[in-house]
């Protein structure tokens, strides 16, 4: 799982043994920069060593670990995108469910208005007739 990540990352499995490698955080421009550096450094940390003495046994294993524990709490970001994700299409199908009735509501006030003033014409009609309004 650590080469495979690596691979992800573009890195390669003798850069475990190279020298240091040297991360420039400075490119990345996010509002979490702060998270950005802290894991950057817990990598260079790794990839160079020095959290584990040079062992290269320790070192993968913390590797993997860093990766693992990484990749938990990716998964609970997640979670929480996919949560909050679900809430708002639960209040956007409210609202629509809501709108809908309002919609069919309106509707059936207006066919009644229309009614009303096409029956109320039909009673007008011989009065304004015999009234000399209207020719038929």
């Amino acid at each position: 799982m650590l080469f495979m990540a690596m691979q992800v990352l573009g890195l390669k499995p003798q850069m475990l043994l190279d020298p240091p490698l040297v991360i420039n955080p400075v490119g990345i421009s996010t509002s979490r920069s702060r998270t950005w550096g802290h894991h950057l450094g817990k990598v260079q940390a790794v990839l160079s060593g020095s959290s584990t003495g040079g062992r290269t046994g320790t070192m993968v294993a913390r590797s993997y670990h860093d990766l693992t524990q990484g990749i938990e709490e990716l998964n609970i970001r997640c979670g929480n995108i996919e949560q909050s994700t679900q809430e708002i299409q639960t209040t956007l199908n409210t609202h629509i469910e809501y709108t809908t009735q309002q919609h069919e509501r309106q509707d059936e006030c207006l066919a009644t208005l229309i009614d009303m003033v096409r029956k109320d014409q039909e009673e007008m009609l011989p009065y304004m007739t015999s009234l000399g309004y209207i020719h038929s």
